[in-house]
């Protein structure tokens, strides 16, 4: 293997890291999530059979697998659409959702009857060179699967593009994650071309896998900040440079709503309940999401978790000073809203500049 096959091989096993995240990553996305922890593993397997094909290190077990690797094209399509649904719907997935996997029947169609063959069957095809005679050609089959997966992408944007009408963060997140696997699908395109076109080389290969690995780590890394994105994080944090647009709060109303946040922060106290999301926030101040990620920025300079933390520390502070207090510092993480004692400490930490244990050892010893 060169220097190219193993940089290659290293952004697979990236992928395959980030799937297992993906797959253990909670809270309302964990469907969402578990789908596209499936899209990068397959897109880990088609790295690892690219590198495969090139080298040559195991020709027994590329034999066996080939031309599996149309089976994660076929699917992509159908994923990336399920994964943009399923966050923006809560729609959940149902058998019925097999119609958007109809690609792979073309896939079983060309090559199913060679796929099923016994290893050693399929090596003394090879070495014969009568395998061709096991596969159904369709002429126009790889190029349809590629672009089956490009109209998905459009799909994904056209279909749900309307969810997030009313907040521009979220707008803009779905219009880069569709574009950027818009342009993956495209590279697929353009490389079934140049196949069928027979000018494809390894140096062409290696520049459109690299040129897919771009694109497809841009929409992982969308993938993974959707849930900062929803609950406040301003989109011109993860691309510089965007900007809010403005959006019809006058300067009179924001700092309207401002006084209003502090005064239900202070009341009603909705950061002691673990679930509180930006939704709740906005629904209590009577304004969209996305005007309320905006009145935290603007005038708290913050994004939603750490406003929320903040007043969850201010609390935790006066619980550990307390001289009289009995409670654990896990009882107060509970009861200050942290949902463990881990995100307590780091919040605490975060906010303080020391654990909880050396702030309570250092209040208690200035008494």
């Amino acid at each position: 293997m060169n220097i190219w096959e193993v940089l290659i091989l290293f952004f697979a096993f990236q992928a395959i890291v980030f799937a297992l995240l993906f797959t253990l990553k909670g809270g309302r996305a964990r469907t969402a999530n578990r789908i596209f922890s499936l899209f990068l593993m397959l897109f880990a397997f088609n790295l690892i059979f690219n590198v495969l094909y090139w080298s040559r290190i195991d020709l027994p077990l590329l034999v066996s697998l080939a031309y599996t690797y149309y089976i994660p094209i076929a699917l992509y399509g159908g994923i990336f659409f399920l994964y943009v649904r399923t966050l923006t719907t809560y729609r959940p997935v149902r058998w019925l959702d097999l119609i958007h996997f109809f690609p792979i029947l073309l896939v079983i169609y060309q090559y199913g009857d060679f796929m099923i063959m016994s290893s050693s069957t399929k090596l003394e095809l090879y070495r014969s060179g009568e395998y061709i005679q096991h596969i159904n050609v369709v002429s126009w089959g790889t190029l349809a699967l590629a672009l089956c997966m490009a109209g998905y992408a459009i799909a994904s944007y056209l279909r749900f593009v309307k969810h997030f009408q009313k907040d521009p963060d979220l707008l803009i997140w779905l219009k880069v994650i569709c574009a950027a696997f818009f342009v993956f699908s495209l590279s697929h395109v353009t490389y079934t071309i140049l196949a069928d076109l027979y000018v494809i080389s390894n140096e062409y290969d290696y520049f459109i896998t690299f040129f897919m690995i771009v694109f497809i780590s841009l929409v992982t890394y969308f993938a993974f900040m959707y849930a900062h994105v929803f609950n406040g994080l301003p989109v011109d944090k993860l691309i510089p440079f965007m900007k809010y647009e403005k959006t019809g709060l006058s300067e009179n109303f924001s700092l309207e709503l401002k006084r209003k946040l502090q005064e239900i922060m202070k009341e009603q106290k909705p950061y002691l309940d673990p679930e509180v999301r930006l939704d709740s926030l906005a629904a209590l101040l009577d304004i969209s999401r996305h005007h309320a990620s905006q009145i935290i920025n603007q005038h708290f300079s913050a994004h939603f978790y750490d406003f929320i933390n903040k007043y969850r520390i201010d609390d935790a502070e006066q619980l550990l000073r307390d001289p009289d207090s009995s409670l654990s510092i896990t009882d107060v993480a509970y009861q200050t809203g942290f949902n463990n004692r881990i995100s307590f400490y780091k919040a605490f930490k975060k906010h303080i500049g020391m654990t909880p244990s050396e702030y309570r050892d250092h209040s208690m010893a200035s008494l």
